[in-house]
């Protein structure tokens, strides 16, 4: 029997243990083939799906890497190495192959699915929830919860009003849950409904007591007293051992609050420490951990790019837009009660913390990483216009006597190199908050993944050292203007801080700047309930509350930031 004989009654064996449930004898037997034939690329092929059946999804994902260095564009193989992508956790690969086999197959649904699902594993939302969008075009029927997904996606990437207008449709068909209800009541919270979002959290609730992101929204709207049978509740609920992860940081970081509230300090930073070591945890799990040295070498990399007087040397060919106006800064800085202030000017509107810059940024610094020769100035010329458009349009006014529109991503500090020569005629407004207070306050709430640093005091110590520092560098460097305001200032001098910020956006200054809690936008932050109610000084100077547990962090910004936090 020659070689080739052999092996075929092999796989074929193989393939009829694999159906009837034989993993280990299959896997046996294409390893053995795999030994006489090591390029055989349909065998490699069954042994990666056989390792993804067995639960071995690192082993199946290596096997089929191997198959495609063999056949790059065979569909059944890019096929393949979507599904054991999907399992390994390694998203971006299963993103380009979703994005080969749909050009292939553009009608198969189930592929766009699950690239949505991929997207949001990277925190990419707009992107998942454009091709969830083309998976539910592609489906025969739509159901309430598909809906629910779409709109779930919808919330998370900060847009409660296209969110709560998909969530009515579900709940008018008639289905409901308590994560709906949660939903939708956040979305109530965020527009400025107090009272509604509060009935749709009891809602919430009273379908599943255990809904803990519920308890953590609504406690946020009711008055909890010591002794209040709230607290033994929810400790015991933080204690299930069924809960997931999730919810176990979630009920820490209320408990926190709780405390807080009370004046007990010391509980209150024992529960933060509990949630944030959860939440380290699951970052962890999921590829996100914080890398110190990392950030340093991408903010180096940023000022290589964008040297002293860059953009004499790149030329012309920025938009002439006036639109855009960057608010900067750190999270928990004062970003969104800016924003809700110049968005309660007749002539300006906000967008919240958009994506689309994060987005540019990322592609413009994995060019510069493949062909560092080419250099700014090529990239600039080949991607320039197509970054500009597709921020423009995310940004678009949705009033034609709009002059200004905000974008108040925090992290866009890191964009003010591409920013100032992609839209020269952009303002930038960069707020700080006193050190120990913007660190003391990202500990004591909960941030997505994309926030690695913010689970440790020494890791947001570290972070904010490095922002500081780049910031520094961009005043010295960038040739266009960047408006400081102290988050301080902005409260105890509220209308002369708010006149001198609507004077650099060259507008004329109007009073509805002063009752921008009065606003109707939704503000999609942690901010949302503060920037609701009139400026006030509850949040200054809340790091000495915690004073005697701040050594890491204290450590980690330096002597020369703690001295300016605790002198001001």
């Amino acid at each position: 029997m020659t070689t080739n004989n052999k092996n075929a009654k092999l796989f074929a064996r193989a393939n009829a243990l694999q159906a009837e449930g034989k993993l280990p004898e299959a896997l046996a037997l294409f390893r053995k083939i795999l030994k006489n034939d090591p390029g055989n690329v349909e065998t490699l092929k069954r042994l990666s799906l056989v390792q993804l059946q067995s639960g071995a999804l690192r082993e199946g994902y290596e096997t089929i890497k191997a198959a495609q260095k063999i056949r790059p564009k065979s569909k059944s193989v890019l096929q393949t190495l979507a599904a054991a992508a999907m399992g390994a956790g390694e998203w971006a690969v299963a993103i380009q192959c979703f994005e080969a086999v749909t050009r292939a197959d553009p009608d198969f649904a189930l592929y766009y699915q699950e690239w949505s699902r991929a997207e949001y594993q990277l925190n990419n939302i707009s992107r998942a929830i454009a091709r969830y969008q083309d998976f539910l075009k592609k489906i025969p029927k739509v159901t309430p919860e598909h809906h629910f997904t779409l709109g779930r996606l919808f919330f998370q990437s900060r847009q409660p009003g296209k969110a709560a207008t998909v969530l009515d449709k579900v709940l008018e068909g008639g289905f409901v849950n308590s994560e709906l209800l949660s939903i939708r009541a956040n979305c109530y919270l965020h527009a400025g409904h107090q009272k509604l979002a509060k009935e749709f959290f009891e809602r919430a609730l009273e379908l599943d007591p255990d809904n803990a992101e519920a308890h953590l929204q609504y406690r946020r709207l009711v008055e909890t007293r010591a002794g209040d049978p709230i607290f033994e509740q929810l400790r015991t609920l933080a204690g299930k051992p069924t809960l997931a992860r999730e919810q176990r940081m979630i009920l820490n970081f209320l408990l926190g609050n709780l405390h807080d509230g009370l004046k007990d300090y010391g509980t209150a930073f024992r529960y933060y420490q509990k949630g944030n070591a959860i939440g380290g945890e699951i970052n962890s799990s999921a590829g996100y951990v914080y890398d110190s040295g990392a950030v340093a070498g991408e903010f180096t990399a940023l000022r290589e790019a964008f040297p002293p007087n860059a953009l004499k040397a790149l030329g012309e060919g920025g938009s002439n837009s006036e639109l855009p106006v960057f608010i900067v800064g750190m999270p928990r800085s004062g970003t969104t009660l800016l924003e809700q202030i110049i968005s309660a000017h007749p002539g300006a509107e906000g967008r919240g913390e958009l994506d689309t810059m994060h987005y540019i940024i990322t592609e413009f610094e994995d060019k510069l990483k493949q062909t560092p020769s080419a250099g700014v100035k090529k990239i600039l010329a080949e991607n320039g216009k197509e970054w500009r458009d597709r921020y423009l349009e995310a940004l678009a006014a949705g009033n034609p006597e709009t002059r200004r529109v905000t974008d108040k991503l925090p992290a866009n500090f890191r964009c003010l190199g591409l920013i100032a020569a992609l839209f020269p005629r952009a303002k930038i407004i960069h707020i700080q908050r006193n050190p120990l207070d913007t660190s003391i306050s990202i500990f004591c709430n909960m941030f997505d993944k994309g926030h690695p640093y913010a689970t440790g005091l020494a890791s947001i110590g570290d972070y904010y050292r490095q922002y500081n520092d780049l910031m520094a560098y961009w005043k010295e460097a960038l040739s266009v203007p960047i408006l400081d305001i102290r988050y301080e200032d902005l409260v105890a001098h509220q209308e002369q801080k708010s006149r001198e910020v609507i004077s650099f956006l060259d507008l004329e200054w109007d009073p509805a700047c002063l009752e921008f809690h009065k606003l109707e936008q939704a503000a999609m932050t942690i901010s949302s309930i503060q920037v609701r109610k009139p400026m006030n000084t509850s949040s200054i100077a809340r790091w000495k509350r915690y004073r005697d547990f701040l050594g890491p962090l204290e450590k980690a910004l330096g002597a020369d930031l703690v001295k300016t936090a605790k002198e001001s």
